[in-house]
């Protein structure tokens, strides 16, 4: 279910998380619903800046680090990691 829920909810942007852990796959879904909400933005916006910036890979590369951090955290690192390469929310 969970894997459905990634897939309607970014469309083939995201196909690859099918092959992530169910555990890697709830912290990036948190996550994508967390930051749109928080950064009072669209999917498409989200998107366009995962594009960029590879937001769900970043996820994905520190799971063993984020999987211990609460949302708030998790965000704060990411929003420091696209101001050090030169972008803004």
């Amino acid at each position: 279910m969970l894997g459905s829920l990634v897939i309607s909810a970014l469309g083939k942007r995201l196909h690859f998380m099918i092959a992530l852990s169910e555990r890697e796959t709830f912290l990036m879904v948190n996550m994508f619903f967390y930051l749109i909400k928080r950064w009072r933005i669209s999917t498409a916006r989200f998107l366009e800046l995962d594009s960029k910036y590879s937001i769900m890979r970043l996820l994905r590369i520190g799971y063993e680090t984020y999987h211990l951090t609460g949302e708030e955290g998790i965000a704060e690192d990411i929003e420091e990691y696209i101001r050090e390469q030169g972008g803004c929310l």
